[in-house]
């Protein structure tokens, strides 16, 4: 599918305006008015690597991706770096899909991806960004990793910009006024095995706090695979759900892992020296 003509427009000039002090605004507005009264849909824009994505203005992840086509610019290089023709990506928390259509242009047809998002009014857009690219690559999975399996609340932060990107099985502030809806669960140890792959080569993680459980529920996939792994660690989830950063670092360095870190341009650092007291962007490299 093309891009339509009116939202081309409206990309450009949205991007167009940002660049000018209190433009933003203006841009966001407009964009906002032409979804609500002329299209009656979400505004479809197009990435950098040539995917096109359903974006709502008034989500601040969506709207990021109008703009500049990435939500988090390390991840985004660290992946475009890191990924490479004919390999499988796993898109763990894939929200919209930003990551699982970057990966998909990346491994190309001979490659996999495999995107899970436990929220089912995101995952609905996810299929359909999927959808809107046809990538026959692309496996989206509605479901939440963890460490065990069954059903279980997963809660959304109240509405506003954030409203979609903070959803997590375990509640925190962010979600006071939010809503909560029942999720199924299973660990990637059980699910790997059923998708028949041979191999995965990446793994990216941002489960709002529940990454240190979908790790406990992946020991025998890493075992079998050695994948490299980028993940959020987010000081105020973490915290929310019982761990800390340093007990996510033992771990992945328990099972033979060299544990580093992203700037914000994507390249490798070393770790925060006050490991339990920051927020970073995690990143696993098999020894």
């Amino acid at each position: 599918m093309m891009q339509p003509l009116t939202d081309r427009l409206a990309q450009r000039l949205a991007q167009m305006l940002s660049r000018v002090k209190g433009g933003t605004r203006l841009a966001r507005a407009t964009c906002g008015g032409l979804q609500r009264r002329i299209l009656h849909r979400d505004l479809i824009a197009r990435l950098p690597d040539n995917a096109l994505m359903r974006c709502d203005p008034h989500s601040q992840l969506q709207w990021n991706l109008l703009l500049q086509g990435f939500f988090e610019k390390e991840v985004y290089a660290f992946i475009r770096s890191a990924l490479k023709p004919g390999e499988v990506f796993f898109d763990i928390g894939a929200n919209v899909g930003c990551y699982t259509l970057q990966a998909a242009g990346l491994v190309g047809p001979r490659g996999r991806v495999v995107s899970f998002e436990p929220d089912p009014q995101v995952f609905e857009i996810l299929r359909a960004n999927i959808g809107l690219n046809s990538l026959t690559q692309v496996r989206a999975l509605n479901l939440a990793l963890g460490n065990r399996a069954g059903t279980l609340p997963f809660y959304r932060a109240a509405a506003g910009p954030f409203a979609n990107a903070l959803g997590s099985v375990h509640r925190s502030s962010w979600h006071d006024g939010g809503e909560a809806v029942n999720v199924k669960m299973d660990q990637l140890d059980d699910v790997a095995p059923e998708l028949g792959l041979t191999r995965l080569d990446l793994i990216k993680m941002d489960v709002e706090g529940a990454e240190y459980e979908v790790i406990a529920g992946a020991e025998r996939t890493l075992a079998a695979h050695r994948p490299r792994i980028v993940m959020e660690i987010n000081l105020h989830a973490a915290e929310a759900s019982g761990w800390k950063p340093s007990q996510m670092v033992s771990r992945l360095r328990g099972w033979g892992y060299r544990i580093q870190c992203l700037d914000e341009a994507g390249s490798i650092q070393t770790l925060p020296a006050d490991l339990d007291n920051s927020s970073f962007t995690l990143v696993a490299e098999p020894e």
